[in-house]
């Protein structure tokens, strides 16, 4: 899902970018979704933001789509911060 966020983006160097570091986003999401215990506690957590992130991108909505993933950044800092 996020490889087609970025392709969406159409932007070469983000793409190229992507490339390099998604085995570190990876392991960084697959750590954090552990620290967080999200995925034992809600295990669809975030699939609903990740629904309407695709559909906001398929439509074309920048501006829907950006504000899903500030949503979806902040309660992620926001549980980050409480621990």
């Amino acid at each position: 899902m996020h490889a087609a966020v970025v392709g969406a983006a159409h932007n070469p160097v983000l793409a190229d970018l992507f490339v390099e570091f998604t085995p570190a986003l990876r392991k960084g999401l697959i750590d954090m979704l552990d620290i967080l215990g999200l995925r034992t506690h809600e295990p669809n957590h975030a699939d609903e933001a990740h629904e309407a992130l695709v559909r906001a991108i398929e439509r074309g909505d920048a501006d829907t789509a950006s504000s899903i993933l500030q949503a979806e950044l902040e309660q992620t800092l926001a549980r980050l911060h409480r621990l």
